[in-house]
């Protein structure tokens, strides 16, 4: 035998009580003779003797009655299946994603559609048992709990802006629902159904519960979004303008003929932007600015007639790492006047990156195996030329004496739109008087600068992971004018910068998703935490092949600029942005055909009067159980029998008197 609720055999401890007090009242008679009240004597045993008999049956009686009664109110049945033809369970979905709110720093809206789901489940039969599941229930189904439980966790449920979707709620919910069979079941989603949050897929509801969704719809479906931020270069020179593109989403229905985007730092405005976007389009805008020396708290706004919470993004813009450079040769006074020339140029012995003019073999050799490794170099020719014929591939090298321009169409090389944002026109090329000219082939060099007759000057060589251009003359003006030109400059710096472009500004705030830091950080084992206005979550690092990833904890919720605080030494080692997942911006009315395939037949209802009451109507009605009821009657019986002994010995009593 199997119970509904075991926990009242607990009153099985109240059979104790009668047998406690007929204990205490229970007295022994003194035996006292007298010589004149013999006969009476015997009168008196005949009337005990049927008295006691009296009182042990009705404590029988009685303690029959009391375990017949709390046997009754634990629900009794023969096995568990009969027991479960009693039981209703319900499941609730609830959608607490930043849609839901309408706005990420208000919850208004959120707390007037909390107040339907607790409407509904008040509205639940008694017996309902609840299994609930949310966005921030941690990929967790609850346990079954009953109505007042469920509506304390309600409340205590927020605004989430990392949760999972929908599609895979449900898919938790129907696992721990469908592990209980021979019950009445029946399962409410309340959402705005967007369409990131419903995605398409095969059946999941297989044994066809019923189910039933509260569509609260969207506040607003003209909506536009900040979709993405990038930078085009974060190496800088000298005087360059910092390029920050961004991307705007139109997921409304109406084209937008003008959406004004701003730029700030610490609340000062930097640059305004106007775009225009079709419906369900993008399109791309562009900030061309000076970078602000202090920029630790930069976003992206802008401002339209939908949700707030994708009108916002936080950026950060690191500031430009130095670029170790290791000379090496002879002094060359044009090489020297370049690294002058930008700010982001050091002297570093240890530099993965090397320039070496006039190298001997020994030299060449050393760069040579640091570009394998992964490094950058530039070199001239030299008179170890046999050792260089090896490095491009080329069986023999022969000085050329001449008068040659370099040739206009090198400009067009893709190694030059990374140089220049608009190509020169009608340029006076450098003249070239003397070079090394390859007369077996190119080799491995693949062409950079080429001479109007056709000849290799200036040349990339991929060597293992790195890069290495080479000029095939001397870098001096008895060889060329170029070293004096306005193409000299920029050509060594660019062979010089590490390939950034299009660099992201921002990571996500969703839990297990990594965000990539602008630094890399070489010991990734000690504990680090990220911290914001003096608030402070721990956080891990690893190492991955884009460099140095974050990881955070879903209980950081808004978006901002935060500190990357290594816990040992207490000291910020890099700065991040964080914003929200702003793919939850799709209208709702898209998605019931996709959430019907997942789910089978759905009722659909809007909030209005009447709603709570026709969402709380159970389709299936519980089978009942009798046997409850059997306890219930046998216990008035013996309560009924116990009444009349007590009559009896009453009588009986009054009789002897």
């Amino acid at each position: 035998m199997v119970f509904a609720n075991p926990w009242l055999l607990w009153g099985l401890i109240a059979l104790c009580i009668p047998i406690i007090i007929h204990l205490v009242r229970l007295r022994r008679l003194k035996t006292i003779a007298f010589s004149s009240f013999k006969f009476l004597k015997k009168t008196a045993e005949k009337g005990a003797r049927p008295k006691q008999w009296h009182k042990l049956l009705i404590m029988a009686m009685r303690l029959v009655g009391l375990l017949m009664l709390v046997l009754g109110f634990a629900m009794p049945a023969c096995n568990k299946a009969q027991l479960q033809k009693n039981k209703l369970l319900v499941g609730v979905v609830l959608d607490n994603t930043i849609s839901m709110a309408g706005k990420l720093d208000g919850s208004l809206d959120f707390d007037a559609r909390k107040e339907w789901v607790k409407k509904y489940i008040a509205a639940l039969p008694s017996y309902a048992e609840l299994k609930l599941i949310s966005s921030s229930s941690f990929g967790g189904v609850s346990n079954g709990i009953n109505k007042e439980d469920a509506i304390k966790w309600v409340n205590e449920q927020n605004v989430n802006s990392s949760g999972d979707k929908i599609s895979k709620l449900l898919s938790r919910l129907l696992v721990s629902m469908q592990k209980e069979s021979g019950v009445a079941k029946q399962i409410a989603v309340f959402s705005d159904f967007q369409a990131s949050e419903v995605l398409p897929g095969r059946l999941l509801n297989k044994e066809e519960i019923p189910v039933k969704c509260v569509d609260f719809g969207i506040i607003n479906e003209d909506n536009l979004g900040i979709d993405s931020v990038w930078l085009e270069n974060s190496m800088l020179l000298q005087g360059e303008k910092a390029k920050i593109y961004f991307s705007i989403k139109n997921y409304g229905k109406n084209d937008n003929s003008s959406i004004a985007i701003k730029l700030y730092n610490n609340g000062v405005q930097l640059a305004l932007a106007s775009i225009k976007c079709k419906a369900q389009d993008k399109s791309v805008g562009i900030f061309e600015i000076d970078l602000p020396a202090e920029r630790e708290n930069m976003w992206i706004e802008l401002d339209d007639n939908g949700f707030d919470y994708d009108n916002k993004k936080y950026i950060y813009v690191a500031p430009m790492p130095k670029i170790g450079v290791n000379t090496l040769g002879q002094n060359n006074m044009y090489i020297n006047e370049v690294l002058a020339a930008q700010d982001i140029f050091e002297q570093s012995n240890e530099a993965q990156t090397s320039i070496c003019t006039n190298c001997s073999p020994i030299e060449l050799q050393k760069i040579v195996n640091k570009v394998e490794n992964g490094g950058t170099a530039l070199i001239s020719f030299s008179t170890a030329a046999d050792y260089i014929k090896q490095i491009v591939g080329v069986k023999n090298l022969e000085k050329q004496t001449c008068n040659v321009s370099i040739a206009a169409s090198s400009l067009s090389n893709p190694f030059y739109k990374r140089v220049y944002k608009k190509m020169p026109e009608n340029a006076e090329m450098p003249k070239v008087t003397n070079y090394f000219k390859s007369v077996s082939g190119l080799g491995y060099m693949l062409p950079i600068i080429t001479l109007e007759n056709g000849d290799v000057f200036f040349a990339q060589v991929n060597k293992g992971k790195g890069k290495l251009y080479i000029c095939l003359a001397e870098l001096n003006k008895d060889w060329s004018n170029w070293v004096n030109s306005s193409l000299f400059l920029p050509t060594i710096t660019q062979s010089l910068l590490p390939n950034t472009v299009q660099g992201q500004l921002y990571g996500t705030l969703q839990a297990n998703t990594p965000s990539i830091l602008n630094t890399t950080i070489a010991d990734t084992r000690n504990e680090y935490l990220i911290e914001k206005d003096t608030q402070k979550w721990q956080a891990s690092l690893s190492q991955s092949p884009l460099g140095t990833q974050i990881y955070i904890g879903s209980e950081i919720e808004k978006p901002g600029v935060y500190s990357v605080i290594n816990k040992g030494t207490n000291m910020p080692v890099d700065r991040i942005a964080l914003n929200i997942n702003e793919k939850e911006s799709e209208v709702a009315q898209w998605n019931h055909s996709n959430f019907e395939k997942l789910m089978g037949t759905v009722e659909w209802q809007k909030t209005g009067d009447g709603l709570s009451a026709d969402l709380a109507r159970i389709n299936i009605a519980p089978k009942s159980n009798t046997l409850w009821r059997l306890f219930i009657w046998a216990a008035t019986i013996f309560f009924v029998a116990e009444m009349l002994l007590i009559w009896f010995n009453n009588r009986k009593t009054q009789q002897v008197a």
